[in-house]
């Protein structure tokens, strides 16, 4: 297979392969190379490096693949690398920030033992859906990420189409999980791009989403944000752009309805899709959803 200079794609998925050959670099003119699905691969050779007209890369769910190669940056025409449920996206060699003409990348740790988000702010042409993932070890660790985050500068980035943001923060305690709530507010500020967030520690949501931005979904676990912490004027509109919602485990205390009558601003105005699921306390609907 090797000895086929003109070959362009390459679709080797779900093939229980252990391991690719060296000679792989000798299919110079390869664009598409898709290994995905491998669970026992456990490395991608140096001579991969030479494929140096690789558009895109799938390595997706090769769960035992340690890392990529050291001379990824040699990869100048990759646009694609799909790297989602794999080890080695949480650790990317040095030389992945020169891939400036990077339009997809599936899956980014980053935070506590994984890559620094400001590697994000090096691909300004990142589209559609990019998943992070951010681990959290201490709250120490949530205030480095706070200007990691920055540094990122995602919101910048105009063609990312949503950004799906996980946290791990469960080797933190309660003390540690109470000062760090208001740093996992400043991480979303930063980030600031339309999400989808699981797992979110913070002690309110932050100001920007009842800003006219098109928010997809927002889920998490713990006590819901208070409306007391939202900065709303008289006859205002919160989250007037927000069409999907899902709740996930959330708890809050209702209001009544004498307090819905008296409230002046409206709520989701543009709504057409609401989830809420995992709760098992909730008798009736709620009067209105926190804000």
């Amino acid at each position: 297979m090797c000895s086929l200079p003109k070959l362009h794609t390459l679709l080797l998925a779900c093939c229980s392969l252990e391991e690719i050959p060296n000679k792989i670099g000798n299919l110079v003119h390869l664009r598409h190379l898709d290994v995905s699905g491998n669970k026992n691969l456990k490395e991608l050779p140096e001579s991969l490096c030479r494929l140096l007209e690789l558009q895109i890369l799938n390595i997706e769910c090769c769960s035992d693949l340690s890392g990529l190669p050291e001379g990824i940056h040699r990869l100048e025409s990759l646009q694609h690398l799909l790297i989602e449920h794999t080890t080695a996206s949480r650790c990317f060699p040095q030389g992945l920030a020169q891939l400036k003409g990077l339009h997809r990348l599936s899956s980014f740790h980053g935070g506590s033992g994984c890559n620094k988000l400001g590697l994000l702010k090096h691909f300004s042409y990142l589209s559609g859906t990019l998943k992070l993932e951010i681990h959290a070890s201490s709250s120490s660790d949530v205030e480095e990420l706070v200007e990691d985050a920055r540094e990122a500068d995602l919101r910048s980035k105009k063609h990312i189409q949503r950004l799906d943001v996980q946290f791990y923060d469960e080797l933190m305690d309660e003390k540690e999980l109470s000062s760090a709530s208001l740093l996992w507010i400043d991480v979303i500020e930063a980030l600031q791009q339309k999400l989808k967030i699981w797992g979110f520690r913070g002690s309110r949501l932050p100001h920007w989403m009842s800003s006219p931005l098109n928010l997809n979904e927002v889920g998490g676990k713990g006590e819901t944000p208070s409306s007391s912490s939202s900065s709303l004027s008289d006859d205002a509109v919160s989250f007037p752009k927000l069409k999907g919602l899902t709740f996930s485990g959330w708890e809050w205390e209702d209001i009544t309805a004498e307090e819905e009558e008296s409230v002046t601003f409206s709520v989701m105005t543009c709504l057409t899709r609401l989830s809420i699921n995992w709760w098992e306390d909730m008798k009736k609907l709620p009067h209105r959803l926190p804000t």
